[in-house]
């Protein structure tokens, strides 16, 4: 079973790579990151079209992290899993 399969905000840590599973939700006032009941909530302000939430949310996250963020998995859905090269906790 791959590791991005459980349960949780955060899936697994392979060296400087971090695979995080997020929830997304797109049309937000403003773009926002918070942890709640166990999982990561990311609010988007751009619409779910076209690509335009996923690419809005690379950019932001990469540069609020400060470290290179990708979607690996879940383009069109709210569920994503992304993946964060050389991101360490106290980059939140």
């Amino acid at each position: 079973m791959p590791p991005y399969k459980q349960k949780g905000g955060y899936a697994a840590r392979s060296g400087d790579i971090v695979i995080v599973k997020v929830f997304v939700k797109p049309n937000a006032k403003s773009f926002k990151v918070e942890f709640k009941e166990g999982r990561w909530i990311v609010y988007v302000p751009e619409k779910a079209e076209k690509g335009k939430a996923n690419a809005y949310l690379e950019k932001e996250l990469s540069k609020a992290l400060k470290c290179k963020v990708r979607i690996i998995k879940g383009f069109k859905s709210r569920i994503k899993i992304i993946e964060v090269e050389k991101w360490f906790e106290e980059g939140l």
